[in-house]
């Protein structure tokens, strides 16, 4: 699904804000080109627990810690563009990750084809190229929201199949019931 979709009635802008009070538009695809002198700040690219309530994502799923069972999961693919020469260590411009918890975090240096999977509940920034680098860091995030099947069932919409199917009871004679047969002798 489309992270527009998300929007009433499927108008770009609309959708609430995540708690900060101001209104924001869910893009799908952000394109960076990080330069020597930029300034990028710590971010989330989608947190479901900190929707507005009464955002018509919120009323339909609730507000959730991403990655819970039988949720929708929100997950960033950053893919790295620079080519073809490989990316040296110093010209900088990782992606960093920071744990507030603890404090730590984690770097990925750009790489040429590079592809990122990410939460999007991860906290993390882009470091700026070094004045060396001579060129922009190039990135595409898509943004993209996984509905798991038996979220499908649970909520009786149509359309599920398979194992989703046969746990909501939807499906006889399914390999579900299969497993349960008692075995012939």
């Amino acid at each position: 699904m489309p992270a527009d979709a998300l929007e009433p009635d499927g108008i770009p802008g609309a959708m609430s804000s995540m708690g900060g009070g101001g209104d924001f538009r869910v893009a799908t695809t952000v394109a960076n080109a990080a330069v020597y002198g930029d300034n990028f700040q710590w971010h989330l690219d989608m947190d479901p627990a900190g929707l507005d309530p009464s955002s018509p994502f919120a009323e339909r799923y609730g507000q959730y810690v991403n990655r819970s069972v039988g949720r929708p999961l929100f997950v960033s693919a950053l893919v790295y563009l620079n080519g073809p020469k490989p990316w040296n260590p110093g010209l900088d411009a990782e992606t960093l990750f920071l744990d507030p918890g603890t404090g730590t975090g984690v770097f990925v240096r750009p790489a040429p084809g590079r592809v990122l999977l990410m939460d999007q509940d991860a906290l993390h920034r882009v470091s700026t190229p070094s004045q060396t680098a001579g060129v922009p860091r190039y990135s595409l995030v898509l943004k993209l929201c996984f509905y798991p099947k038996l979220l499908k069932a649970a909520t009786g919409e149509k359309g599920s199949s398979g194992a989703a199917a046969a746990v909501a009871g939807k499906k006889a004679g399914s390999k579900m019931d299969a497993l349960k047969a008692p075995a012939a002798k």
